[in-house]
């Protein structure tokens, strides 16, 4: 009786035994396909956040470079003002920053503002809304975008601050962080050699300036070593007449050349 017993508790024990293996098992597999399905899960979220933060960054960048492009060949302008006088050319509109007397070389407080203007509406033009990506299942919050542009010596720094909360389909949230871009671009001293010339030129035009006039109107020699001092160079002034000149300013600096151009127009000819 006592053997049959103990053979009894051994079954049961054993029983214990294969019950608890089994549970482990089934819990560990269980267990390997939750965290696959997890690891997916995640994989698949970041993936999306990623190629929504090169999205906007692709944006962003694309409306740094036809930004400056456009400010450069535009003497400091995106937009021209009503009524502004301008020479069009096949490739862009040279404005007149001195006019027989009139002055309108932008500030670089105007040009930070202008530039950053452009590049907000066109980024946000760029971004559709997210559309892309609210088919997939993302929703976006509503947020003003804000564009920060800075001039210093050497380079043009830009910062967009979009902080838009992002929501997936399993209500994981995720916010755009702020995107920088600091281009080499030495506008600044192509805005200072600008004002130099109209000063030059404004000297020349005044009937009470005794002469002989300024050396820089007329020594072409002059404002290239002025530039040049600055690591920039001139494609010489073209001029039907010495009244009116075309000025190129090219900045060698970065990946690609920038320019920046503008006219003059003095109410003298050539002196004698």
């Amino acid at each position: 009786m006592s053997q049959k017993s103990g053979q009894i508790t051994l079954f049961i024990m054993l029983g214990v035994v294969l019950v608890i293996l089994f549970s482990i098992f089934f819990y560990v597999i269980n267990y390997s396909k939750e965290s696959t399905i997890g690891l997916e899960v995640e994989e698949t979220f970041g993936r999306d956040i990623k190629d929504i933060n090169l999205f906007v960054e692709t944006c962003f960048d694309s409306k740094v470079k036809s930004g400056l492009d456009l400010l450069g060949k535009q003497g400091g302008y995106i937009k021209f003002p009503e009524n502004f006088l301008f020479l069009q050319t096949s490739q862009t509109n040279i404005p007149l920053h001195y006019n027989e007397g009139n002055e309108h070389l932008p500030s670089l407080e105007d040009m930070q503002n202008s530039l950053a203007g452009y590049i907000n509406e066109s980024v946000l033009d760029c971004l559709n809304d997210f559309l892309f990506f609210k088919e997939k299942g993302f929703e976006f919050s509503d947020t003003e975008m804000a564009i920060d542009v800075t001039i210093s010596e050497n380079a043009v720094n830009i910062q967009l601050n979009y902080p838009v909360s992002i929501k997936d389909n399993d209500n994981n949230i995720f916010k755009l962080p702020p995107f920088n871009k600091n281009t080499p671009m030495k506008l600044k001293k192509m805005h200072e050699f600008a004002e130099k010339a109209i000063d030059a030129i404004k000297d020349y035009d005044d009937v009470n300036y005794p002469e002989p006039y300024p050396d820089f109107v007329t020594n072409q020699q002059d404002y290239i070593n002025i530039l040049s001092s600055s690591g920039l160079f001139l494609n010489p002034p073209t001029a039907t007449s010495f009244q009116l000149f075309l000025w190129q300013i090219i900045d060698p600096s970065g990946n690609e050349p920038v320019h920046f151009i503008f006219g003059t127009k003095s109410q003298k000819g050539l002196p004698h």
